[in-house]
């Protein structure tokens, strides 16, 4: 497993535990972070617009 691709899991991990906590999806930093860590923008967006639905599926369930 290369290190970029564990940094990344922690990375997007720890914004979507704070951001849900808020009520927020996490895209607007989810984004910024993959591109920082050498994924391209198109892949990026794409993931982060993944992240959000199902960080709002397990609140769903969650607060179901």
């Amino acid at each position: 497993m290369s290190t970029n691709l564990l940094i990344s899991f922690f990375a997007v991990l720890l914004v979507s535990g704070v951001f849900s906590m808020f009520g927020k999806g996490g895209g607007s930093l989810y984004t910024p972070v993959l591109v920082m860590l050498g994924m391209a923008v198109g892949p990026a967006i794409s993931t982060a617009l993944f992240l959000n639905l199902v960080t709002a599926l397990v609140a769903t369930i969650v607060f179901h």
